[in-house]
C-alpha cells in the first residue's frame, strides 16, 4: 500500500508540473518587484520642483514637478482642464501684466498646498533654470564640443557655423557671434531635448595656450619656415611680408615686424586651423641656414624685390640680332629691367639648350612699343610694356614646353587632399574628403588614439568619403590622410564616438498563476549591462536592484513584479558599459506606464 501510495503522489506531482510549468517559468523570471519602490515618501515635498512646462496660445498651460501629478491649467478662466491623480483642488490662480503665472494647487497626491510661479508672457516651451555649461573644450579649426545640465551634448564647427553632431535630434544653430579678436563666442542653439533658444558663451582662448612654436629656419634671402602645435606650418617671406605657403586653407599676415635691431621678429598669424589672432615672438639671431630659399625651389617662384640688369643693350642704329643667347653661367632672374636707351622689343625665353637659366632674344620689329613676355613659345607668352627701371614680376604659373605647372603654394592650397568633415553616425566615423586626387591613385586612412605619436594607417580608398565601423564608443580618435605613396599628411581631425541611444519597449504581463509583471525589452543598445530606475507619483527615481544586468542579444528581456494597481510610474532606462575603470551611459530614455 505504501509503494501505490507513493506512485501516487509522485504521478499526482508530475501531472502538476507539467500543467503548470509555463506559469512557474514566468514566475521565476519576474523575481524583482519594485512593490516597495511605490510607496510614497510624504518627507520629500519641499524638494518638488518644475523643469520645463509648456504655454499654449488658448490661454491654457501644462506641466508636471518631479513628485506632483500632471495638470493641465486654464490660467484665464482659472481652472484645471486635466489632473493625472484623482483629485486636485485650484486654491488661487493669478496673472500679472507682465505675464507672471502664480499657482498655489492641492492634490491626493501631494496633499499639501504648493505654489508654482510661471512665465505665460509667450507660448513655446519655457523652462524654469537657466542652463549651464559643465565642460566644453576648443580643438583644431574652429570647432568646440560642449555639454549642458539640460540640453544635448554638441560638437560645433563655428566657423563655417555648422553642427558636426549631437545627442539630440533636430539641433540648429540659431546664431553664432565670434568677437573681432576672435577669442570668445556667443551661441544659440535649439534641440528636441532642450527646445527653447538657449545662449551659451564661451571663451576659446584654451587652445592659445597650446599653441607655441615647436621649431623654425630662416633663409638667407628673407624667408621663414615655421610649424606650431596648433596653428598652421608656414612658409614666410618677412621682407616683403607675406604668407608663401601654408597647411590651412586661410592663413593671414596680420604683423610682420623686426624689432630689437632686427634681432626679434614680432609675428601676429590668423588661420582657418586656429582661428583667432596669434601672436608669436622669433629669435632671429638662431636657426640661420646659408642657402637661398628661391634658388633652391624646382618651380621658379617669385622672389624677393631683385632688379636685373639688363643682359643685352642694342643701341638705336644697330641692326637687331635674330638670336642672342645667354650663356650658361649666367643666373636666372625673375625680373627684366629695360634700359631707356632700348627701342627694339626684347623677348625673354628659356633656350632649350640651357636649363634652368632663359635666354633672351631682340625681336626684329622696332616700330612698336617694347615689350616683355616670358615664355617657350609665343602661343604663351603676354606682351607687357615696361616703363623706365620698372620691376616686372614673373607668373606664378611656369611653362615648360606645352606643360604648365603650377607653383608649390597653389597646390598646396586648392589641390591637397584633406579632411573636409568628420562626424559620428551610429558608433561609427564618417570621413570626408576633399582636394584633387592624381589619376588612377588612391586615398589612405591613418589613425591614432592621441593627437601626437605615429598614426596607422587602416585603409585605402578610392573614394572621398569613408566609413570607420571599428571605432568604439567613449573614445575619441584622430584622423590624417594622405595620397598614396605621399608622406605629405593632412592636419589632424578628431572625432568623439559616442554610445547608441538604446531603445526600449515594455509591456504589461500576467503569468497564468495571476502574478503581474511588467517585461523591459531592450531593442537597440549599445554596451553590455543595462540600468533602471522608477519612480511612482511622489517619490523620487530609484534604481532597481537586478540579480543580472548584463545585456546580450541573447538576455535582453527584464521582468519586474507588481502587485499594487492604479499608479503610474516613470522609468528612466539606460546602457553602460566599463571603459579601463570608468563607466560610459548612454543617453537616458524616459517612458512611462500605468499599472
Amino acid at each position: 500500500m505504501r509503494v501505490i501510495f507513493k506512485r501516487v503522489i509522485s504521478l499526482i506531482l508530475v501531472l502538476s508540473l507539467l500543467l503548470c510549468s509555463d506559469s512557474c517559468i514566468k514566475v521565476l523570471k519576474a523575481q524583482t518587484t519594485i512593490d516597495s519602490i511605490m510607496d510614497t515618501n510624504e518627507e520629500t515635498y519641499e524638494e518638488d520642483k518644475v523643469e520645463k512646462y509648456h504655454v499654449f496660445e488658448d490661454g491654457t498651460m501644462e506641466f508636471q514637478s518631479s513628485m506632483g501629478p500632471y495638470y493641465m491649467i486654464d490660467f484665464v478662466n482659472g481652472d484645471i482642464v486635466e489632473c493625472s491623480c484623482g483629485s486636485a483642488k485650484l486654491i488661487s490662480c493669478e496673472v500679472s501684466e507682465s505675464g507672471i503665472l502664480t499657482l498655489k494647487i492641492i492634490s491626493s497626491q501631494m496633499p499639501v498646498e504648493k505654489t508654482y510661479v510661471f512665465d505665460v508672457s509667450s507660448p513655446g516651451d519655457k523652462f524654469t533654470e537657466d542652463d549651464a555649461i559643465t565642460e566644453y573644450t576648443v580643438s583644431d579649426g574652429g570647432r568646440i564640443i560642449f555639454d549642458s545640465l539640460y540640453g544635448p551634448y554638441y560638437h560645433i564647427d563655428y566657423i563655417n557655423k555648422s553642427i558636426i553632431s549631437c545627442t539630440s535630434e533636430g539641433a540648429k544653430i540659431i546664431d553664432c557671434i565670434l568677437s573681432e579678436d576672435y577669442r570668445n563666442l556667443k551661441l544659440t542653439v535649439w534641440s528636441n531635448e532642450r527646445p527653447v533658444e538657449t545662449t551659451y558663451e564661451f571663451d576659446l582662448t584654451q587652445i592659445e595656450q597650446k599653441d607655441k612654436i615647436r621649431n623654425y629656419t630662416i633663409y638667407a634671402d628673407g624667408v621663414l619656415k615655421i610649424e606650431f602645435t596648433k596653428s598652421p606650418y608656414c612658409e614666410i617671406d618677412y621682407l616683403q611680408k607675406k604668407v608663401l605657403v601654408s597647411s590651412s586653407d586661410y592663413c593671414e599676415l596680420k604683423r610682420c615686424e623686426l624689432t630689437d635691431e632686427g634681432k626679434i621678429l614680432e609675428l601676429t598669424l590668423f588661420s582657418n586651423q586656429v582661428p583667432m589672432d596669434r601672436a608669436f615672438s622669433i629669435d632671429m639671431t638662431k636657426n640661420c641656414i646659408s642657402d637661398f630659399y628661391y634658388s633652391n625651389n624646382s618651380i621658379i617662384t617669385e622672389a624677393p624685390y631683385v632688379t636685373a640688369s639688363p643682359v643685352i643693350e642694342v643701341s638705336p642704329g644697330l641692326s637687331p640680332l635674330p638670336d642672342v643667347s645667354v650663356s650658361s653661367d649666367v643666373n636666372p632672374t625673375p625680373y627684366v629691367s629695360v634700359s631707356p636707351d632700348v627701342n627694339p622689343t626684347p623677348y625673354v625665353s628659356v633656350s632649350p639648350d640651357v636649363n634652368p637659366t632663359p635666354g633672351v632674344s631682340v625681336s626684329p620689329d622696332s616700330g612698336e612699343s617694347p615689350g616683355v613676355s616670358v615664355g617657350l613659345d609665343s602661343g604663351t607668352s603676354s606682351d607687357i610694356t615696361p616703363k623706365v627701371g620698372e620691376q616686372i614680376p614673373v607668373s606664378n604659373s611656369v611653362s615648360i614646353g606645352s606643360y604648365e605647372q603650377k607653383t608649390e603654394t597653389e597646390q598646396d592650397e586648392s589641390d591637397k587632399i584633406r579632411i573636409k568633415k568628420i562626424k559620428c553616425d551610429k558608433e561609427n566615423a564618417i570621413i570626408t574628403c576633399t582636394g584633387k586626387l592624381q589619376e588612377k591613385n588612391k586615398i589612405c586612412i591613418y589613425r591614432q588614439t592621441k593627437a601626437e605619436g605615429k598614426y596607422k594607417k587602416i585603409a585605402t580608398v578610392k573614394k572621398f568619403k569613408y566609413t570607420d565601423h571599428t571605432v568604439e564608443a567613449g573614445y575619441t580618435y584622430y584622423y590624417k590622410i594622405g595620397e598614396k605613396g605621399s608622406t605629405d599628411l593632412s592636419d589632424s581631425s578628431k572625432i568623439y564616438i559616442d554610445m547608441t541611444v538604446p531603445e526600449f519597449e515594455i509591456k504589461k504581463c500576467v503569468t497564468d498563476t495571476g502574478v503581474k509583471y511588467l517585461q523591459i525589452m531592450a531593442k537597440k543598445w549599445s554596451g553590455d549591462r543595462i540600468g533602471i530606475e522608477v519612480k511612482a507619483e511622489g517619490t523620487d527615481y530609484k534604481k532597481v536592484p537586478l540579480k543580472d544586468s548584463k545585456l546580450s542579444s541573447k538576455k535582453n528581456t527584464f521582468n519586474l513584479s507588481y502587485s499594487k494597481e492604479g499608479k503610474s510610474l516613470t522609468f528612466k532606462l539606460y546602457t553602460y558599459k566599463n571603459i579601463n575603470g570608468k563607466v560610459l551611459e548612454s543617453r537616458k530614455v524616459y517612458m512611462t506606464v500605468n499599472l
